[in-house]
């Protein structure tokens, strides 16, 4: 497989805009401040869909130095799969049923009722960054408070020739997204910053349509694709909820049955390689500014993706590949260099995290917890299970399906007319295609596992009538 240009190389070629960096600053002492924070956001990336991760066919230098220079995640997972909510619960620090956004569709304004965490950052004294992808309800993609310096657009955006909102002004752009936006996320880091930085980069990678710069076309024209065994289980192996997601109707079903889901499978996959161009261009910028021993750099997906497991193909049910994303966290002087670590966090602890690393006052309204405390203190009493739930159903006034991860097991639970509940061993089945919960050897962990998901909503301040439902179904199935 042929390498990759340099990214500064690459996205000239690619006809990015053409940029004179600045003079390097002379390195000085930071010591005594908190460091920058620099977020990069992926869209649509699973978990295992880098080198780092797992990736058997795909080369990424860049995502595997980060991760080597820092902590990888093994085990993050996001509190919902669907854009919209995943998003807006990475701003807040917070679930949908607090954030009120529970689908890609929710009202504008409702993230005004809310405080995003780099608020509280910039009152600490933080200068702060939005560079990319927004992807809420956002009229002209106009600056949203809390940021000093914007760069966005409207809903999904496009791959090539984006024009952009920069500061209030449309700015018409030539060449592909990722490497026109990282050029904006150096343009922000060269400037003089009298105090810390917080950078947030949003990328449109790798969400559909599947349009990767022409150089990384056909790089993995040679890469074993092959769907997953999973994706001809028969339906009778499947929970009723889940046999009627596999059934319905759907551009990437159609593509399933035609036989060209592949083509979509390795275009996505294609879009990884600029991603990661992406993620080089920002770590050069700051090692070339002397900044990145100041730097915590974090890198992470609104959610993942199915590609064929259980049939499937899209995000939102509560299977691994579509609730797990990367998540590395890189700062030698608070992170292990090289670390993996199986913990069970979420993308929620992000802002708890970074304003523990910014010395910000932690707002009372986050539902996540600092990663730094992992590792700055000893015998931490760390989650034992996470919560996740799907927030989009046709009535949106709440979820239809939930899930307990646990480091072991996952429990399934599904409120509407056909559903249920579905167990897996997650260190016996990893692929989740045993259903374990009409098991008579395992009703003792089922039973234990109905009790911690009900614990876990309640801690989370879910809303008793969800809770309601979840006990139900569990009563029913426990007759």
């Amino acid at each position: 497989m042929r390498r990759l240009l340099p990214p500064l190389v690459a996205a000239l070629l690619a006809g990015a805009c053409a940029h004179e960096p600045e003079e390097p600053r002379a390195p000085r002492d930071t010591s005594a401040r908190p460091p920058n924070l620099v977020l990069i956001l992926a869209d649509d990336l699973r978990h295992d869909a880098f080198g780092a991760g797992g990736s058997p066919f795909l080369e990424t230098p860049h995502l595997d130095a980060l991760a080597e220079r820092g902590v990888l995640f093994t085990n993050a997972v996001v509190p919902t799969a669907l854009c919209c909510p995943s998003r807006a619960s990475l701003l807040t620090g917070q679930y949908p049923h607090r954030t009120g956004i529970y689908n890609n569709f929710p009202e504008p304004g409702l993230l005004e009722q809310q405080r995003l965490f780099v608020e509280d950052l910039r009152d600490a004294g933080y200068a702060t960054a939005y560079v990319g992808k927004w992807h809420l309800p956002n009229p002209g993609a106009a600056p949203v408070r809390g940021f000093d310096h914007w760069v966005s657009f409207e809903g999904q955006g496009e791959y090539w020739d984006q024009p952009l909102n920069v500061d209030g002004e449309t700015v018409e752009t030539r060449g592909f997204s990722a490497e026109v936006l990282a050029q904006y996320a150096v343009d922000w880091i060269e400037r003089s910053h009298d105090g810390p930085f917080f950078l947030m980069l949003s990328l449109k990678n790798c969400h559909k349509p599947y349009e990767a710069p022409e150089r990384h076309r056909g790089l993995l024209a040679d890469a074993d694709l092959a769907l997953p065994d999973s994706a001809e289980d028969p339906d009778e192996s499947l929970p009723a909820w889940v046999r009627r997601w596999r059934d319905r109707p759907g551009e990437r079903m159609e593509q399933a049955r035609d036989g060209t889901i592949l083509e979509a499978v390795r275009g996505y996959y294609e879009l990884v390689y600029s991603l990661d161009e992406a993620v080089g261009t920002v770590v050069h910028a700051l090692e070339a500014q002397h900044l990145l021993a100041d730097t915590a750099v974090a890198f992470t997906s609104d959610h993942g993706m199915l590609w064929g497991e259980h049939g499937l193909y899209q995000k939102r049910i509560a299977y691994e590949p579509s609730i797990r994303v990367p998540l590395i966290l890189s700062w030698p002087a608070r992170f292990p260099a090289g670390a993996r670590d199986p913990g069970l966090v979420t993308t929620l602890d992000l802002p708890a995290t970074f304003l523990h690393l910014g010395q910000a006052a932690r707002s009372p309204a986050l539902q996540g917890r600092s990663l730094l405390t992992l590792y700055q203190e000893e015998d931490v009493a760390w989650r034992t299970g996470t919560l996740h739930y799907d927030a989009f159903r046709p009535r949106f006034d709440r979820p239809e399906e939930y899930a307990l991860r646990t480091e072991r097991w996952k429990l399934l639970c599904n409120t509407g007319d056909d559903g249920g509940e579905a167990l897996f061993d997650l260190d016996a089945d990893p692929d989740e295609r045993v259903d374990l919960s009409g098991d008579p050897a395992s009703a003792e962990v089922l039973d234990e596992l109905r009790g911690e998901l009900v614990e876990a909503m309640r801690e989370l301040e879910v809303p008793e009538d969800w809770i309601e439902d979840v006990a139900a179904v569990g009563s029913r199935a426990g007759q």
